[in-house]
């Protein structure tokens, strides 16, 4: 329909611009004649290309377009046919020169609110999303009766301007763009925004025009999963995990949702499936999520495996590490060692300081501990590794001052209470080792701390007469 207003507002416009030119008192002037000419040749070459439009030869359209283009640079409607028809190529090389196009159109014909649109459009293709939200806006403030508010709201999405994204979308909606795109984007802002029932429910609707869709299934799963609706999240994850022909994305979400429902047989039966048509990367997340289900054994056996192809990668050098550490703290130590030899980072530091305390190696532990104090001197776990480390090897004094520290940097953590009462104790300072307990008693959580409890109980009362002998003036 467009095509042919544009062909008679351009047959308009060169009528009248072909009687401008002609002298009535020299109707034969040469060049009266040649403009004339050139006009009927413009409007030939048009309509050709507009035929050639409608059938679908583009590449011939566009070639005449940028004939008449050159002989009516100053006509905008040539400029906008042939732009549409270069973005109907659907060729990602031809959209700047579709673009260059239509900011001639905007320039040319500042109040026509479809170049606008059409150069918004366009621009998103390009990325350039600034220049597309103002474009777009512009040809709304023109006409706000054109479709493109769901372009805007992509362009909005894009810079996380969620709430304004969404009042477009529902622009479009009562437009009658009312399609399941329109309501997945609409679900999407809407859950940005925290908006969980919404958002489900304008996922829902989503489903109902678009059943059967593994976008749509895969979201709306993923917030039932947060919102701790697994039989919902399970339903809809496993059959767009099928639609999809086994998503690796989608499968992981999937076993994440058994292992936090408690179904464990069937997360580990997905995950061990998932591992052998993998890439390394979802392999090492796979790992994670085996180690969560309490498939520790399968989890290092995979990460030992990666590592035979990857021996210095420190992500897995450290989850190795970590899952070593219970169950074989020499071993963890030498994943943490080799770890540090790559990258010593006070994360690689530390987790290898840990290793060797769980291995008994206090006296090495405590080197690295330091070491690791000497870049970050208020590192937590530093100084809490370090005071039991201390500890263990009965440096008392010591452990008692990095017990303190502690206590400064959390007071609400009991346990280091009542190893600061132990080492006042064993120093000989009563009083104060009386004071660490109380204290512990009073924030020690019964069930936890059962039976430390139990040993500061039965210490206390032959504490309490100690007290009582001992000089107020002792300390330690």
């Amino acid at each position: 329909m467009y095509r042919y207003i544009f062909y008679l507002l351009l047959l308009t416009n060169l009528s009248s611009t072909t009687n401008f030119a002609q002298n009535p008192q020299n109707p034969q002037n040469p060049q009266n004649q040649e403009t004339q000419e050139e006009s009927e040749k413009a409007l030939m070459l048009y309509q050709q290309a507009e035929t050639a439009y409608e059938k679908g030869d583009l590449n011939k359209a566009i070639e005449l377009y940028k004939q008449v283009i050159k002989i009516l640079p100053e006509s905008f409607e040539p400029k906008y046919q042939c732009a549409n028809a270069l973005i109907a190529l659907g060729k990602s090389e031809v959209l700047s020169e579709a673009a260059s196009l239509l900011k001639e159109v905007t320039t040319l014909k500042p109040d026509f609110a479809r170049g606008f649109a059409s150069l918004g459009n366009v621009l998103i293709r390009l990325n350039d999303f600034e220049l597309a939200e103002m474009n777009l806006r512009q040809a709304l403030n023109l006409d706000n009766k054109l479709p493109i508010h769901s372009l805007l709201a992509e362009v909005l999405f894009t810079r996380q301007a969620y709430k304004e994204a969404e009042t477009e979308l529902k622009l479009a909606i009562n437009q009658g763009q009312a399609d399941a795109q329109n309501y997945l984007l609409l679900a999407i802002c809407q859950e940005e925004q925290n908006q969980a029932q919404m958002a489900l429910a304008s996922y829902n609707k989503a489903d109902e025009i678009k059943p059967k869709d593994s976008e749509i299934l895969y979201r709306r799963g993923k917030l039932y999963l947060e919102q701790k609706n697994f039989p919902n999240a399970i339903a809809d994850l496993k059959i767009a995990y099928e639609i999809s022909q086994n998503n690796i994305a989608i499968g992981l979400v999937l076993i994440d949702c058994y292992r936090q429902s408690g179904d464990k047989k069937n997360g580990l039966i997905l995950a061990q499936a998932l591992l052998d048509k993998s890439s390394a990367e979802t392999q090492a997340q796979l790992t994670e999520l085996l180690a969560q289900l309490g498939a520790n054994d399968g989890a290092i056996a995979q990460l030992e495996k990666l590592l035979q192809s990857e021996p210095k990668n420190v992500k897995y050098l450290a989850r190795l590490g970590e899952l070593y550490l219970d169950i074989n703290p020499g071993k963890a130590a030498e994943h943490w060692q080799t770890a540090v030899n790559v990258e010593p980072s006070i994360e690689n530091l530390v987790g290898l300081a840990s290793a060797l305390l769980k291995a008994q190696k206090f006296a090495q532990s405590i080197e690295v501990f330091k070491s690791v104090l000497l870049k970050s001197s208020n590192n937590y776990e530093a100084h809490a590794g370090l005071a039991l480390a201390l500890f263990k090897l009965d440096q008392f004094a010591t452990s008692a001052q990095e017990f303190i520290w502690i206590i400064k940097a959390k007071p609400e953590n009991s346990i280091s209470y009542y190893f600061l009462g132990i080492c006042f104790d064993r120093l000989g300072d009563y009083r104060q080792a009386l004071s660490a307990y109380e204290v512990f008693l009073k924030k020690a959580d019964p069930k936890l701390r059962q039976l430390e409890i139990e040993k500061v109980n039965l210490r206390l009362p032959i504490l309490r007469k100690q007290v009582e002998r001992q000089p107020k003036g002792k300390n330690s």
